[in-house]
C-alpha cells in the first residue's frame, strides 16, 4: 500500500457529514503505513500533512523546516 492508497481508504472509511476524511481515521492509516514501512518520525509527519492535503511548501511551514527537506523526506510518497 503506498501513500495515496492510504489517504484513498481513509477517504472511503470515514468522512464528516461535508466530505472531508475525518482526522481520526486518517492519522490511523497513516500511522499503521508508517509502521509498516518503518518510516521514522519526520517522514511520518510529511506523508500527514501530505495525506490532508498540504503542499509541499505548506507543510514546510508547519513542520518549521525548507520545502527541500520535505522534498528529502516525502519523496518516496
Amino acid at each position: 500500500m503506498n501513500a495515496a492508497e492510504v489517504a484513498r481508504r481513509a477517504a472511503l472509511a470515514d468522512h464528516c457529514s461535508d466530505g472531508r476524511v475525518a482526522l481520526g481515521a486518517l492519522a490511523s492509516l497513516v500511522r499503521r503505513y508508517a509502521a509498516a514501512h518503518r518510516l521514522s518520525e519526520r517522514e511520518t509527519a510529511v506523508l500527514s500533512c501530505g495525506a490532508r492535503g498540504l503542499h509541499r511548501k505548506a507543510t514546510a511551514s508547519y513542520l518549521g523546516c525548507s520545502a527541500g527537506t520535505v522534498d528529502t523526506y516525502g519523496g518516496e510518497f
